[in-house]
């Protein structure tokens, strides 16, 4: 392995300035590597919000997006990505103002917003450097670029002018904190139980009850309502109902989108507040009467002082009943500041995005996107089924201002890319701007085409669009990926990608939400400083199954740690020394060639289906068990060519990983500092020998029965054991003395043995041994765990015997199924006859010994 010896470092003296070095490679590689005539392979970053620093679910999808870039880049495809941040609208703005605090105008709270996301902009980039992203760093790309917001200008005409894009008033949520509009995916929704009141109204025959969670709502309240089955109770009812409140007669309507409930309960119609209410008013032609203002509090005018408490004094007073109770309602808040939103009505823009999905939802459907995990296909028609038309404006400073503007003489509205001079309608020059910005999910959800220079056609529009799969958390699957697919399918007739990776939320060790008021965050910085980037990502991705949140500890990333110096040991100290140390090939060679070639077609097909948790976790397995074990065998001394064969193909398929330390490692290991893994294509698996394989296994399997029993018996390791072996097939003399040395047991000199009845016998796969107890062994543990073990044999064992005498069972099951239980019952027969062996041998040497039982 012709590289130089090196001075020794540890892995820990050494990570920080390997990962340095090695990724202002990466920030340099694409656009020196991509030469064109290859297949090719895209997956675009979804830019993370200006906010603030990166969080582990960024690291997340940094990590398996540069996995996959590096996995197909090794398999020879021309690859391609480039990094990005997101101005996010109002988040950003909330957080500035929060921290500014007070009343700023426009102009100068857009200074200081654009200030801080300078900043951040700069911060975020930096981590994804440090993460070893591979991208084209020259081409970095943010949603506030100039180019960006006239690729988003231009999209929102295209959508005007077929349609889909339309002001009008409508029931919206509002954020009074904010004071802005926030579209549905935009609150938190919490349960929450409140002061509740039935108000009872007599009628002509009997009595209606009213429940009236908020009272003071009832100067809204333009008829009540009741399921259409209760039609002819109300019959009587013509003149309507009364409204305590505001002294008038409303209407009795009847619609099928109310409960059933019980009759004589009727539900208020408050379509200002109320998204039932409003649907409802829609189709009945019912007036809406707003209550609550944009602050949030109830519009006074010149009538009485309207509060809860008020409201009912004056219902008392006029005579009506009221029961006060408590009823459990579902509360809007803002998902960005925290605050209570309200529902009301508002002059807003919408994108009809029940027409514009159509056809993402047909292609769903026909499984024509197909989606990692596969359960997401579900929740996606379903929620394409209910959806609403989407709110895409904002009253925020911090955003794209929306290219629209209206002429003050006739009221005319105007669409267009450029600011208009005059009106096209009658010529007028008094214009003024709409003044409102888009929704950040509006402006990131045509990414994909703007960083590649849409609406042009551009070269790499044509080479990169679309993109071989979309990777994203699961959190904005309905936020921004469903969005992102229509309107890009819409703008060029193709949706982004036909697949899309979801990975799951990050979450602590118990599996709760990471927040700064549990004390649980981890932050990334810290991460990088003390284990780097290399264990960052083996722990997030070897955590990371399809379909699962990921839990995460800050211990789980010190275990990553002490497994990439077990790596560094063996590339720099094992692999490195023993580059001259050429000897005859034995068993153990041969077997841990063939185990990297077992291990590397299990990897490849896992890489291959983005199962990147089994793909870490065959590898992981491979050092911690395979690799030891056969440094182990060969006192740590193996075979040259052995080694650099099993190193070269084990970094290969660590790489797309951990690209750092098995770069270094090539590099230092093989004297190639200018030959990139990335380059050297797939790795070259050595032929697999699966009867060699067998063979060392029966030894390996040997050694770690009578390891497990001295762990089991409390006897230390120096303690040399005597007894006899019995193994399926014949094993060499040299590899029965090898297992033998290793497991610290004796199998020679028989005579002195006793006989196998007095033994302690132990059962593996491919033998069985008979072990003379020692004097030093805990003998009462031994056995008080031998009767565990016996207890829970003779459960599981009657069990089966309950099953197999079933006669319903016996005659209506699957052959294959009594034959398995019945396999079943036989194994625990056996196990049932050796442990009531072992539990006599030690009985008999507790009574040599003279210890009670």
């Amino acid at each position: 392995m012709g590289g130089e010896k090196m001075v020794r470092q540890t892995y820990k003296e050494s990570f920080a300035a390997a990962e340095e070095k090695w990724s202002s490679v990466w920030g340099n590689y694409l656009k020196a590597s991509n030469r064109g005539g290859r297949e090719k392979f895209s997956v675009l970053l979804v830019p993370p919000n200006v906010t603030g620093n990166l969080h582990l679910g960024h690291a997340l999808m940094v990590a398996i997006q540069d996995t996959m870039l590096r996995w197909e880049r090794i398999r020879g495809k021309e690859v391609f990505s480039l990094p990005g941040t997101d101005h996010a609208g109002i988040a950003t703005e909330v957080l500035v103002r929060k921290r500014l605090g007070g009343q700023l105008r426009p102009t100068v709270l857009r200074k200081h917003v654009a200030e801080w996301a300078n900043r951040y902009k700069e911060e975020i980039l930096e981590e994804v450097r440090k993460l070893g992203f591979l991208c084209d760093w020259e081409r970095q790309a943010y949603t506030m670029d100039p180019a960006y917001c006239d690729s988003v200008r231009n999209a929102f005409v295209q959508l005007y002018q077929a349609g889909l894009v339309y002001r009008g008033d409508y029931l919206v949520n509002w954020c009074p904190e904010c004071s802005s509009a926030l579209s549905d995916l935009e609150v938190d929704r919490e349960s929450k139980n409140i002061d509740s009141y039935v108000i009872s109204i007599s009628g002509p025959e009997g009595t209606a009850n009213l429940e009236m969670p908020r009272p003071e709502l009832m100067r809204g309240m333009v008829a009540v309502a009741a399921h259409p089955v209760f039609q002819k109770d109300y019959a009587a009812w013509q003149a309507g109902l009364y409204n305590p409140e505001m002294g008038n007669m409303i209407p009795i309507i009847f619609d099928r989108r109310i409960d059933t409930g019980k009759v004589g309960h009727l539900y208020p119609i408050i379509p200002a507040h109320d998204p039932t209410s409003f649907q409802i008013a829609r189709t009945h032609r019912l007036a809406v009467v707003p209550v609550l203002n944009k602050s949030g509090t109830v519009e006074e005018d010149e009538l009485p002082e309207v509060t809860c408490e008020k409201t009912l004094a004056r219902i008392r007073a006029a005579g009506f009943k009221i029961r006060s109770g408590e009823s459990r309602i579902e509360i809007n808040r803002c998902g960005r500041c925290g605050s209570q939103a309200i529902k009301l009505v508002s002059n807003e823009w919408f994108v009809r995005l029940r027409e514009l999905s159509a056809p993402i939802y047909e292609l769903i459907k026909a499984e024509k996107i197909q989606f990692y995990p596969p359960e997401s296909i579900s929740q996606c028609l379903h929620w394409l089924e209910k959806v609403d038309d989407w709110c895409i404006s904002r009253h925020i400073s911090w955003g794209q201002m929306l290219p629209a503007w209206y002429c003050l003489e006739c009221g005319t509205e105007l669409v267009q890319l450029g600011e208009p001079h005059y009106c096209a309608k009658c010529g007028s020059r008094s214009l003024k701007a709409d003044g409102r910005v888009l929704d950040t999910w509006f402006s990131s959800g045509i990414w994909h085409l703007a960083v590649l220079g849409w609406p042009d056609d551009t070269q790499d529009l044509r080479n990169w669009y679309p993109v071989e799969v979309i990777e994203t958390g699961e959190d904005i699957l309905f936020f921004w990926v469903i969005r992102a697919l229509s309107l890009c399918n819409f703008l060029t007739g193709k949706p982004i990608a036909r697949r899309i990776y979801l990975h799951g939320l990050v979450r602590d060790s118990l599996g709760r939400k990471m927040s700064k008021s549990q004390g649980n965050t981890i932050q990334i910085r810290d991460i990088l400083a003390e284990y780097g980037s290399d264990a960052l990502r083996l722990t997030l991705l070897r955590k990371n199954h399809q379909g699962r949140d990921v839990r995460i500890s800050k211990e789980d990333f010190g275990q990553s740690f002490a497994l990439l110096e077990t790596l560094w040991h063996f590339g720099t100290c094992v692999a490195a020394e023993g580059s001259d140390r050429e000897r005859t090939t034995v068993l153990a060679d041969e077997w841990i060639e063939s185990r990297i070639s077992s291990v590397g077609r299990v990897a490849t097909e896992a890489f291959n289906r983005w199962e990147f948790a089994h793909a870490v976790d065959t590898l992981i397995q491979f050092i911690n068990d395979d690799l030891q074990f056969y440094l182990e065998y060969n006192d740590g001394i193996p075979n040259a060519s052995t080694v650099a064969t099993v190193l070269k193909t084990l970094l290969t398929l660590l790489h797309p990983i951990c690209p750092n330390i098995t770069q270094e490692l090539w590099s230092m290991v093989f004297g190639s500092c200018n030959r990139l893994i990335l380059d050297l294509g797939s790795p070259q698996l050595p032929i697999r020998k699966p009867a060699i394989e067998r063979k060392m296994e029966i030894t390996r399997n040997l050694v770690g029965c009578i390891r497990a029993f001295r762990v089991r018996a409390g006897i230390q390791s120096q303690i040399m054991l005597r007894g006899k072996i019995e193994l399926q097939g014949e094993a060499p003399a040299g590899e029965r003395a090898i297992a033998a040395k290793l497991s610290g047991i004796c199998f020679e000199g028989t005579t002195e043995v006793k006989e196998r009845e007095a033994l302690f016998r132990l059962d593996f796969d491919g033998g069985k041994a008979w072990i003379c107890l020692p004097k030093d062994a805990n003998l009462r543990t031994l056995r008080e765990s031998l009767l565990a073990e016996l207890s829970k044999i003779k459960t599981k064992a009657s069990r089966l015997r309950r099953t197999l005498a079933n006669d319903k069972f016996f005659r209506n099951a699957p052959q294959e199924t009594v034959e398995k239980i019945s396999d079943d019952l036989k194994l625990s027969e056996q196990e049932l006859a050796r442990v009531t062996h072992n539990i006599g041998v030690v009985s008999i040497a507790l009574r040599e010994a003279g210890i009670a039982k």
